[in-house]
C-alpha cells in the first residue's frame, strides 16, 4: 500500500534518517522525501502498519505528520 504524507519539523537529512530508520522496522517498504514540498512517499506492508501508525512514530520522534493523500500510485 502507498500513501503521501506531509512531515515538518525536520532541519536536516539526519532528522529524516532518523524517520526512515524507525519506520523501515514497523513495516515501511520505501520512503521518498520531498524537501521542497515537506512531504514523503511512503510505500508499506498494510499486515504490518497502516497511516495512523506511521503518523503516531513520526509524532513521538517529535516531528509533524498528516496525510496528503491517501493509497496513491506511486
Amino acid at each position: 500500500m502507498k500513501t503521501l504524507l506531509n512531515i515538518d519539523g525536520y532541519r536536516c537529512a539526519s532528522c529524516l534518517n532518523r524517520i526512515e530508520i524507525d519506520l523501515m522496522k514497523q513495516g515501511v517498504r520505501s520512503i521518498e522525501f520531498d524537501y521542497s514540498s515537506k512531504s514523503a512517499k511512503i510505500d508499506y506492508d498494510e499486515t504490518q502498519t497502516s497511516p495512523k501508525e506511521i503518523i503516531i512514530t513520526i509524532k513521538e520522534l517529535g516531528y509533524l505528520a498528516s496525510i496528503r493523500v491517501f493509497n496513491v500510485e506511486i
